[in-house]
């Protein structure tokens, strides 16, 4: 009998703790629900953008144009490097080609070294087969 007035006790209490919980709810879903004041299209149009800063001038010869290397194919030892054949110690873009290997090829300039690598695709590369 215990037992049985303990599990009606708790049941009771777990029916009103749902009940308060969906008023809860319901609560915060009228308050949402509720239309809210936003910033008008004039007040938009008059913000000051935050990415571009007034007054200072941008410096043209601070911006490096982005170097496009692209290799499409390697064949006894030459690179077909942005539409031309190179070898070793030849030039592109202003690195120098230092090594040519089977699927990639290092690029140096100065204190910066590129490497270069095949898609990895199948046939993505030359193959010659000598007979």
């Amino acid at each position: 009998m215990k037992k049985y007035i303990l599990i009606c006790f708790l049941l009771l209490l777990f029916v009103n703790a749902q009940d308060v919980e969906i008023k809860n709810i319901d609560d915060k879903i009228s308050k949402i629900d509720s239309p809210r004041e936003g910033i008008t299209i004039k007040a938009l149009n008059n913000t000051k953008n935050p990415f571009y800063a007034e007054g200072i001038e941008a410096d043209e010869s601070a911006v490096q144009p982005v170097e496009k290397i692209s290799l499409k194919g390697i064949m006894n030892s030459k690179a077909y490097i942005n539409n031309a054949w190179v070898g070793l110690n030849d030039e592109v873009e202003g690195y120098k080609v230092v090594s040519i290997t089977s699927k990639s090829v290092l690029l140096k300039r100065e204190d910066r070294t590129k490497e270069l690598f095949l898609k990895n695709k199948k046939d993505s590369f030359i193959k010659i087969e000598a007979r």
